[in-house]
């Protein structure tokens, strides 16, 4: 989680450098939950290619479904953090001086493997579809 805060808060001052009229605490919620969803749906397919699913569907309905589950959480997530300000927090440099993230090149590592992975699973989950 404290990661997930530290992706958040750098996102937040690259945007909040950018453009400090708009409101950077959406864009940098937006960016964090996408990267999140990209992450997970990488790991799926890497899990359902060791597994062998040949053929793997889902009905319509469950689609559905799991689409409105994940919209669920992610509001109810932007409400806990965004709406109620406790983004302010973990938007301060200090919040990290005890941490490992304090580093900026160890903070700036895991930042840019964050967003590498996902493209790594798909590559990952591709190759191991067809050799399975």
């Amino acid at each position: 989680m404290l990661f997930l805060k530290y992706f958040f808060y750098r996102v937040h001052n690259f945007v909040n450098k950018r453009r400090s009229n708009k409101d950077p605490e959406d864009y940098a919620f937006y960016v964090t939950a996408i990267f999140l969803a990209l992450n997970f749906v990488g790991i799926f397919m890497c899990i359902a290619n060791i597994m062998n699913f040949k053929k793997f569907t889902i009905s319509p309905m469950l689609r559905v479904g799991l689409f409105l589950l994940l919209i669920i959480i992610y509001i109810l997530i932007y409400r806990r953090v965004i709406l109620n300000g406790k983004y302010k927090q973990f938007c301060k440099n200090a919040y990290y001086e005890s941490s490992i993230l304090n580093n900026l090149s160890i903070g700036n590592f895991f930042c840019i493997a964050f967003m590498i992975t996902p493209l790594a699973l798909y590559i990952i989950a591709t190759l191991t579809f067809h050799r399975l």
